[in-house]
């Protein structure tokens, strides 16, 4: 929700030796212009559709999301899903359209630190904020996976963080999150696609978060809820596949992004 395509690279790079591979920033976000008063996951799958109609893609397709990334393509299936020839889905950690269901339990530690109502705080400020003042503000520090990028990369990994017009998205994402998911429910079986799931190691990332200062008894909880919606994804399709990053926090695409590499080529090989 709040990273760039050029995290996804390396990736793109080595299925891109015998695939086309298309990546994109959502509306608002990078050099994608922003167009709509509000923007959802809806908007996305829409914009998703064009993109795919003016390229004059129709089949093969696998679609590769992560995160809110995979509730967008979980969107797209439901409202696109039969007018193109999808060969598979890739879902890399993804959210679920539940997530409702956090409020249900007891995290006030995570709540006080990530929660949505601090998330929030922070993007309305930012949203009145100049780019100038914010790529002070926001101060972003080049992590490891970035060394590799360009200067040039990393001048616009710099700017995508210091527009406006990004938390803008965000916070009209965030509205519509428990309200636009009406629309994509009921999805059990109704494809019978590769959908290849991959879920973070939920023993690593509790102990993770017991180092960071999490109580144990609310990172196991946390855990074991995401594991759970996690997992009942996979009822949208019969070939659905769990499969366990070892080692691997939320962003597995850059802790091992080989085991996603392997999940795409797999379904990429049966075309």
């Amino acid at each position: 929700m709040m990273d760039t395509v050029y995290e996804w690279d390396y990736i793109g790079d080595k299925v891109s030796e015998n695939n086309d591979v298309i990546i994109v920033h959502r509306e608002g976000l990078g050099n994608s212009e922003l167009i709509n008063e509000s923007v959802s996951t809806k908007n996305s799958a829409e914009d998703i559709k064009v993109l795919l109609d003016e390229l004059k893609v129709e089949e093969n397709i696998i679609l590769v999301g992560h995160s809110y990334g995979g509730l967008i393509i979980q969107h797209f299936l439901k409202l696109f899903g039969s007018e193109f020839k999808i060969k598979g889905c890739v879902l890399v950690d993804p959210a679920s359209i539940n997530r409702c269901r956090f409020d249900e339990i007891n995290i006030p530690t995570f709540n006080e630190r990530s929660g949505d109502n601090e998330f929030k705080r922070t993007w309305e400020r930012y949203c009145g904020l100049s780019a100038e003042e914010l790529e002070l503000e926001v101060n972003y520090k080049h992590e490891k996976w970035a060394f590799n990028c360009t200067e040039k990369e990393k001048r616009e990994i710099i700017k995508f963080y210091s527009k406006p017009d990004f938390y803008r998205v965000l916070l009209s994402e965030i509205n519509h999150w428990d309200k636009i998911f009406f629309e994509i429910e009921d999805m059990k079986n109704q494809f019978d696609i590769p959908v290849k799931i991959f879920i973070r190691d939920k023993k690593d990332c509790i102990n993770k978060h017991i180092k960071s200062g999490i109580p144990q008894e609310e990172a196991e909880v946390f855990e074991n809820l995401w594991e759970e919606l996690v997992t009942e994804i996979s009822e949208i399709s019969t070939e659905s596949e769990i499969i366990i990053a070892q080692k691997c926090g939320h962003m597995i695409n850059l802790d091992n992004p080989e085991i996603i590499i392997k999940g795409i080529k797999e379904i990429s090989d049966n075309l």
